[in-house]
């Protein structure tokens, strides 16, 4: 009961990571381009 639960939090966890650094380079390369 603890290895499916732990299964879900890791992939549900794995998601977020990978969003939020497609942002993060997406912000200063725009900073760049007006400059």
């Amino acid at each position: 009961m603890s290895s499916p639960r732990h299964r879900a939090t890791t992939e549900s966890t794995t998601p977020p990571p990978p969003r939020e650094r497609a942002p993060a380079p997406a912000p200063p390369s725009a900073a760049e381009a007006p400059l």
